[in-house]
């Protein structure tokens, strides 16, 4: 049972349009949106094999060229297949889309085995360096392999 329960984290779809701001909110107005809009996605409805960077915050991508798949981190995908079982389709949300009707959203796997040399597993998002924010809020929904799963 425990193993389930860490596929549905593993797995789990976010549709991350999510907001941040300055530290403090004591001067103007620096909020950030990530929508994930401005991806530009193959044919196939995602890009699984590198990190994505909108609004000045990079999400991460750990992709396996040898086994061809994203093994940690997130892709940026517009699928939302309910219907199909299984890791052929990873990359969609059990979802109508992202946030707020959105199309694209981000999917984020997370790979417990997979740990970089300081420990730390390979998914994550981060804002440009020396810049320090506060989350206003993440959407989150699951994706299709986890809740079919």
């Amino acid at each position: 049972m425990k193993k389930f329960k860490l596929l549905w984290l593993l797995a789990a779809a976010c549709s991350l349009t999510f907001a941040s701001c300055n530290k403090d909110n004591d001067g103007p107005d620096t909020s950030t949106t990530v929508t994930f809009e401005s991806a530009v996605l193959p044919d196939v409805g995602y890009i699984n094999n590198t990190s994505y960077t909108e609004q000045g915050v990079t999400f991460n991508n750990v992709y396996d060229v040898q086994g061809q798949y994203m093994s940690a981190g997130f892709a940026v995908s517009k699928l939302h297949d309910k219907v199909t079982a299984g890791y052929t389709n990873m990359y969609s949300v059990y979802g109508d889309g992202g946030a707020a009707g959105s199309v694209n959203f981000a999917v984020c796997y997370f790979a417990e085995y997979l740990t970089n040399t300081s420990g730390v597993n390979d998914a994550y998002f981060a804002f440009g360096a020396g810049i320090e924010r506060k989350m206003l809020n993440v959407m989150v929904n699951n994706g299709t392999y986890a809740y079919l799963a």
